[in-house]
């Protein structure tokens, strides 16, 4: 299991510190793409997502800020609502991604669906940085890392089309073919990083005082890698 960084601060002035102790140190890319928790309860703070945006500058050519629609709200709106409007620059494009030409990718051994719709952002960018929030969820009982993927899927239609299948299922499926570069999670007034959705997941859970292995995406994910969630060693570093 990967290590995860943890910030008892809001870890805004430490992300320049903590990419370069993670040994992220990317060659200049064409595009970044930020995914937010933008639709959902749990969004990163403006802070913590204007503080990345800052170290994302130097080395992009072009960051798109994405998400698509979630059932109850348009992304366009969230963005102003969340005070992620401000980011907006000739470099920076607040992008709703489904607009984005659709691309339907296979799952292997699919727990629920055999292929997804995938915007092409997500398909063609260098680097993607996922950025939850973290809290309990009535559905998925944690959402965290994994779990913002979901968001990632190119349809309006996604609670009516997706949760039915199973939600813990289709995450876990989408996790087989969505690999954040790094996940970025604003963890109340803690920041979690690594490179790992699951890794940062069972550290997430335990901190909400969850047990990883009653969180069945989780299972599903560790299960899919040939692990057990109970044997499962995930190394904390605070920063």
């Amino acid at each position: 299991m990967d290590a995860v960084y943890i910030c008892k601060d809001s870890g805004v002035k430490s992300i320049t510190k903590l990419f370069d102790r993670l040994g992220i140190r990317p060659k200049r890319v064409h595009l970044t793409l930020v995914k937010p928790n933008l639709c959902g309860y749990y969004p990163p703070s403006p802070p913590l997502v204007g503080a990345v945006l800052q170290v994302l500058e130097g080395i992009s050519d072009r960051i798109v800020v994405g998400d698509t629609d979630s059932a109850i709200h348009h992304a366009e709106d969230m963005f102003k609502n969340r005070g992620y409007s401000q980011f907006a620059s000739e470099k920076v494009e607040l992008r709703n991604l489904l607009i984005d030409e659709v691309r339907l990718c296979r799952v292997p051994s699919p727990h629920a669906v055999a292929e997804l719709p995938i915007p092409e952002t997500v398909i063609s960018c260098d680097v993607m940085i996922n950025m939850p929030g973290l809290g309990t969820h009535s559905g998925t009982t944690l959402t965290c890392a994994s779990k913002n993927l979901f968001g990632l899927i190119s349809s309006r239609r996604k609670f009516s089309d997706y949760h039915p299948l199973g939600i813990d299922e289709v995450i876990a499926d989408i996790c087989k073919i969505i690999k954040p570069t790094l996940n970025i999670v604003d963890a109340r007034e803690r920041t979690l990083i690594g490179t790992d959705v699951l890794s940062i997941d069972i550290v997430a859970a335990k901190m909400l005082g969850l047990e990883p292995s009653r969180v069945e995406h989780l299972r599903l994910i560790a299960q899919d890698r040939g692990l057990k969630l109970d044997e499962a060693e995930v190394q904390l570093l605070e920063q």
